[in-house]
């Protein structure tokens, strides 16, 4: 091969520059291609999230209970139902504050309350937490798609699985570990200071209040279906208790 010599100077800084800008081309393609992919992916995340939560906090009813202490008024909760995610569940709670079946909600009391995890009720038989009664026998455990995120989750209370009757709580403190056992079925949307006094009053050792916690009035409403917007929040709390703590159920049941 015929021997050309050696190269000058200035063609050796126009192949690195060449060879940079080559480089630098490069760069900003493999750049852009990472930046498309990771907005394809964010795209298809929130595609799949909006998919999982759509219809899933869908109110379909809300429930407004008055409160009275010791004969005294102390104000109302107002509760939204899912009733898309679990119509049974939901069906039962209406039924029984409407007394459709001549019975239900008004005049029982909250017989059972647990600082720092929640205030139970529902009992319409007994009203100590040992009676079961609902618009129909005992029903199964329609769904766990719900869980006990945080502060005012409205859940099924139940002598094990598939007891579910009247008798359900209100948690004041994230209970996961009820996730599976205990169908989710509501959220509190007003009054949670009400239930935050009542989660702290006097009780015994069984959690039964001194005094007595009455709903007085019952309010029901049929409302346009609509989705209620970031309604997951855990909230963090020291004192949450723990699957070997506390157990959540009727009197003559263990959960």
């Amino acid at each position: 091969a015929e021997y050309m010599g050696e190269l000058p100077v200035s063609s050796l800084v126009c192949l690195t520059n060449s060879n940079i800008n080559s480089n630098k081309n490069y760069f900003s393609k493999n750049l852009c291609e990472m930046a498309r992919f990771a907005l394809f992916r964010f795209i298809i995340c929130l595609i799949s999230c909006l998919a999982t939560y759509a219809g899933k906090f869908t109110v379909t009813h809300k429930v407004r209970f008055g409160i009275s202490v010791a004969g005294k008024d102390e104000g109302s909760i107002e509760m939204g139902l899912f009733g898309e995610t679990v119509p049974k569940t939901v069906k039962n709670f209406v039924a029984l504050a409407n007394h459709t079946y001549g019975y239900g909600y008004k005049y029982s009391q909250f017989h059972r309350i647990i600082q720092n995890f929640m205030i139970q009720g529902g009992d319409i038989v007994e009203g100590d937490g040992t009676g079961d009664k609902s618009y129909g026998e005992k029903f199964d455990d329609e769904n766990f798609e719900l869980s006990h995120y945080g502060a005012g989750w409205v859940s099924m209370a139940n002598k094990g699985a598939n007891t579910n009757s009247c008798q359900f709580f209100i948690t004041v403190v994230p209970t996961r570990w009820l996730d599976g056992h205990h169908v989710v079925f509501g959220k509190v949307f007003e009054g949670m200071d009400l239930i935050s006094v009542l989660s702290h009053m006097t009780t015994d050792k069984f959690g039964k209040p001194k005094v007595k916690v009455v709903i007085a009035e019952v309010e029901v409403w049929d409302v346009e279906p609509y989705d209620i917007d970031n309604p997951v929040v855990d909230d963090d709390d020291d004192e949450v208790k723990d699957e070997d703590d506390v157990q959540l159920g009727t009197d003559d049941g263990e959960l």
